[in-house]
């Protein structure tokens, strides 16, 4: 079966095939981001099959990517009023999957209401998905950062992509080699160049939500935080916002996966993952995230502490199980920080039973390295936690100084130290010498007693 863009066409009231150099208005900023970018979908296989993959498309070799701009329908209630950003068909045999693509860029957000009414608009033309993009950040496609009516998503899917994740797979497919094609890679290449610039209106996670401050003061305070109170929504949703862009300015760094790690009931509710974190931020005036980084020795925590208004990174090591004494464990971990400059990081040996836990700076360490050793020199301990503590309580109270520490800490911390650790492995066993067939002098000779 094919389906060529005749076809598409045929059941709508207008659209025309996405262009990489698209003839828009110059305020247009939005028709000419969605258009190069689908556009690239369709130039660039890797990329749009890779894209769609995580959207429900077909994806496959045989897999077809079609997409169209200035779309307007024939059919529904909502039809005369709204004209989509896009259009993306996938087509595999005989399989077709059609999705609406609504864009914003700069500030501008996505309300309940128009992506209600896309979802709608889809349904009654029988398309499988919604797809929107924005500023907004969304820990997986699957997480919209807008709520709408359950009933809505019965027979269509809603997806987001943030313009930063946009980014960030691009420049992952490109540092990873994954465009076989020359023509195609440089076709990615223009694309990251454009999303990139300040004109095409794809901005980074630069500010917590106005409710930041209001929740900061409260726990400056120690007043008693409300589940209810908007201030504390806002604050763990935009945490959430910045987090997910912490996890993409990490990927494109690194050029590996980096995502945040959500547990299995967090990654198929995303409103129990916001729930529990306000639960967190009223008992423990406290956030925390964890980040999984491909290839890297653990998970990377950063963690902000409302009431000592400080950030926190930090990684874990288990201790090697193999050394006579803990001063060898010690040297292990010290020797993996050896071209780390900053002699503030802190360095902890965490002992199992009563024993506890010592901690030391860097610079201790290197001075001393009994700073970590317990009363019990034979005693190992079980995990050394490196971190580094950013404490300025006032760029903490910030909605934008705020991000840029977090940025900032998250990024030198793994600089500094995570790309350097490595993670402790038990050497493989070594093969027993057999005996040599005799006496057992070795000479494989039979020599009788004298």
């Amino acid at each position: 079966m094919t389906y060529d863009i005749q076809d598409i066409c045929a059941s709508l009231g207008a659209g025309e095939l996405a262009r990489l150099i698209p003839v828009v208005a110059d305020s247009a900023k939005e028709k000419r981001a969605v258009s190069v970018l689908l556009a690239s979908f369709m130039a660039v296989e890797e990329f749009g099959k890779s894209m769609l993959a995580v959207v429900g498309a077909p994806a496959s070799k045989r897999s077809r990517i079609r997409c169209l701009t200035e779309v307007s329908f024939k059919k529904g209630r909502h039809a005369e009023s709204l004209r989509p950003d896009g259009l993306i068909v996938a087509t595999v045999g005989r399989r077709v999957w059609r999705a609406i693509v609504e864009a914003k860029v700069g500030s501008s957000e996505l309300g309940a209401d128009q992506v209600e009414a896309y979802l709608d608009l889809a349904k009654e033309n029988e398309f499988d998905a919604v797809i929107t993009i924005s500023n907004q950040f969304a820990a997986l496609p699957t997480h919209h950062p807008i709520k709408v009516s359950g009933h809505k998503l019965r027979s269509v899917s809603l997806y987001h992509w943030s313009w930063m994740f946009l980014v960030s797979e691009a420049v992952l497919l490109i540092e990873n080699k994954g465009i076989s094609n020359p023509d195609q890679a440089y076709i990615l290449h223009e694309l990251v160049r454009y999303l990139n610039h300040p004109h095409s209106g794809v901005l980074h996670f630069n500010r917590m939500a106005p409710g930041w401050k209001e929740a900061w003061t409260a726990a400056r305070n120690d007043a008693r935080l409300s589940r209810s109170d908007a201030s504390i929504i806002d604050t763990c949703a935009s945490w959430h916002q910045l987090v997910r862009y912490l996890a993409l300015r990490l990927s494109v760094s690194v050029g590996r996966n980096v995502s945040v790690y959500l547990s299995r009931a967090h990654k198929n509710n995303p409103d129990q993952r916001l729930q529990d974190a306000v639960r967190g931020l009223v008992k423990s005036y406290g956030l925390t995230v964890e980040f999984d980084i491909l290839g890297a020795a653990s998970r990377l925590i950063l963690t902000a502490d409302l009431t000592r208004k400080t950030l926190t990174a930090s990684m874990w090591l288990a201790a090697p199980d193999n050394k006579a004494r803990a001063s060898a464990c010690v040297t292990w971990v010290r020797n993996q920080l050896s071209e780390c400059e900053d002699g503030r990081i802190i360095v902890t040996a965490h002992y199992p039973r009563r024993a506890g836990s010592k901690g030391a700076t860097l610079a201790e360490l290197r001075e001393d390295q009994k700073a970590l050793v317990g009363d019990n020199p034979s005693l190992l301990p079980n995990w050394f936690e490196i971190r580094k503590t950013v404490d300025n309580a006032t760029r903490f109270s910030g909605p934008k100084t705020f991000v840029e520490d977090a940025e900032n800490l998250v990024l030198s911390f793994y600089r500094d130290v995570g790309q350097h650790l490595r993670p402790w492995h038990r050497p493989a066993p070594k093969m027993i010498e057999e005996p040599v067939a005799g006496d057992g002098n070795g000479d494989g000779e039979v020599h009788p007693e004298p």
